[in-house]
C-alpha cells in the first residue's frame, strides 16, 4: 500500500519472510508429492526427458500382459502334449498286450480300448485351448492351424523383429490322405466289423519266412521230351513227396521219354509261373523250398507248423505308428519349449528394461525426502528467526508512543 510508509528494516525483514515462505511451499509440495520436478515449470529438461522414459516403460508394460498370456498359451499346448503322450504310451502298452496274447476274441477286446484311446486323444487336443488359440488341433488341415503371435516391443519398422509367431499343429489321433504324420500323430483306427471281430484277432496264415520262396498252389511239372540242357536245374523225386535240384550236368547226356524217364528216374523241372513272393499265403500242397534249393511239399503237420498269429501283422502295424506318434510328439514338445523359452527370456528382458527406465525417469525427478525434510526444518527456524527480526525492526516505531 502506497500510503502506509514502512522503514528499510520492515520492508527487508518482510521481503525475507516472503523467500522464505515461498520456499517453504515448494519443500511442502516436494514433500507431498515426493517429486522435485512437478512440472515443465520446475525444470523442462528433466521433467520431458523423464516423461519419455515413463510413456516408454507404459507401453512396455502393456505387451507385459501379451507376453504373460502367450507364455500360458503354449503351457496349455504343452500340458496337451504330455497328456496325450500319456494316452499313446497307454495305447502303445494295449498293442503290447494284444501281442502277447493268441486268442482272437482277447486281441479283438484289446483292439475295442485301443480304439477308445484315439477317441480319448482326438478329445483331450480339442480342449488344450486358452483363450480360443489351440496350438495342437485343429478342426481343418495343419494350414487351418491357429497361430500364436506375441509382440516383444513397440516398434514396428520394417525389417525389425517385434514379434514370435509360434505355428500350431494338428495333433488329432489319425493322419492325412496322404498318410503322413505331419498333419495327425497317424494312429489309425482298428478295423472292427458289426461282429466287433478285429484286424488284430484275424485268423492265422502260414506265410513264406523271409528268404524263402514256394510254389503256390501247384505241382511240379514233369519234364518234357527232349535233351537234357546242361545248367538247367531238375528235381529228381526222393519218394516221400520231395524234390532234389540236380543240374542237367549231373544228370548227363542224352534224352529222356515222355513222363521224364531216364535211366529209370523221374525228373522234373519247376513251374516258374508258380512262385509267389515273400510273405504270400502258404497252403497245403504247395511246395517250399529249402536253404540247399530243394522243393517239399507241404501237408497238414508242416502247415500247421508254419503259421503265424493272424493279427500280429496288423499290431505291428500298430505299434509302428504308435511309435512314429511318440517320435512326433517329442519333436512338437522341443518346438513348444523353444517357443516358451523365448518368450520367457524377453519376458524377463521386458520386465528389467522398464525398471531402468522407471528408475531413469525417477532419478531426474524425485525428491530426496531426507534432504527435503532437513530443509523443512530449516526453513520453519529461518521463518521463525525473520518473524523475530520484524518484530525487533517494528519496536522502534513502537517507541514514538512513550512520547504521549
Amino acid at each position: 500500500m502506497a500510503d502506509i510508509t514502512l522503514t528499510a528494516s520492515m520492508r527487508s525483514n518482510l521481503l525475507s519472510l516472503k523467500n522464505t515462505t515461498d520456499l517453504m511451499g515448494t519443500t511442502q509440495e516436494r514433500l507431498s508429492t515426493g517429486l522435485k520436478v512437478n512440472s515443465a515449470i520446475d525444470n523442462p529438461s528433466s521433467y520431458y526427458t523423464a516423461q519419455s522414459l515413463n510413456n516408454r516403460a507404459n507401453d512396455l508394460s502393456s505387451l507385459m500382459d501379451s507376453m504373460t498370456q502367450g507364455i500360458q498359451t503354449v503351457k496349455a499346448a504343452n500340458e496337451g502334449i504330455e497328456a496325450i503322450t500319456s494316452l499313446v504310451e497307454q495305447a502303445k502298452s494295449v498293442a503290447n498286450s494284444a501281442r502277447d496274447v493268441t486268442d482272437a476274441e482277447e486281441r479283438d477286446k484289446y483292439a475295442a480300448r485301443f480304439n477308445e484311446i484315439r477317441k480319448q486323444i482326438d478329445a483331450l487336443a480339442k480342449d488344450s485351448s486358452y483363450k480360443g488359440i489351440n496350438l495342437i488341433h485343429s478342426s481343418g488341415t495343419q494350414v487351418d492351424a491357429d497361430t500364436l503371435k506375441v509382440r516383444f516391443n513397440e516398434y514396428m519398422g520394417e525389417g525389425v523383429s517385434t514379434s514370435i509367431e509360434v505355428k500350431g499343429v494338428n495333433l488329432v489321433s489319425g493322419s492325412s490322405t496322404g498318410g503322413t504324420i505331419d498333419y495327425g500323430l497317424g494312429v489309425n483306427e482298428i478295423d472292427v466289423d458289426a461282429g466287433g471281430a478285429s484286424s488284430w484277432g484275424a485268423k492265422a496264415d502260414a506265410v513264406a519266412k523271409e528268404g524263402a520262396s514256394f510254389m503256390n498252389g501247384t505241382t511240379f511239372q514233369a519234364a518234357t521230351d527232349g535233351t537234357i540242357v546242361a545248367g538247367t536245374t531238375y528235381y529228381k523225386s526222393d519218394g516221400n513227396g520231395g524234390y532234389t535240384a540236380i543240374k542237367g550236368s549231373e544228370i548227363g547226356t542224352g534224352s529222356f521219354a515222355n513222363g521224364g524217364k531216364f535211366e529209370g528216374v523221374d525228373y522234373f523241372t519247376i513251374n516258374a509261373a508258380g512262385n509267389a513272393v515273400d510273405g504270400a499265403t502258404v497252403k497245403e500242397n504247395d511246395f517250399v523250398k529249402d536253404a540247399a534249393g530243394n522243393y517239399t511239399k507241404v501237408t497238414a503237420e508242416t502247415l500247421s507248423s508254419m503259421k503265424v498269429n493272424g493279427g500280429s501283422a496288423s499290431i505291428d502295424a500298430s505299434l509302428q505308428e504308435v511309435e512314429n506318434a511318440v517320435a512326433k510328439l517329442r519333436e512338437v514338445a522341443s518346438d513348444f519349449g523353444s517357443a516358451y523359452s523365448i518368450i520367457e527370456t524377453r519376458q524377463d528382458f521386458t520386465e528389467n528394461l522398464i525398471n531402468v527406465l522407471t528408475e531413469g525417469a525417477d532419478s531426474l525427478t524425485l525428491a530426496d525426502m531426507n534432504e527435503e525434510s532437513a530443509n523443512m526444518l530449516a526453513l520453519q527456524t529461518r521463518q521463525q528467526l525473520a518473524i523475530n527480526a520484524l518484530s525487533l525492526s517494528s519496536q522502534a516505531n513502537q517507541a514514538v508512543l512513550s512520547l504521549f
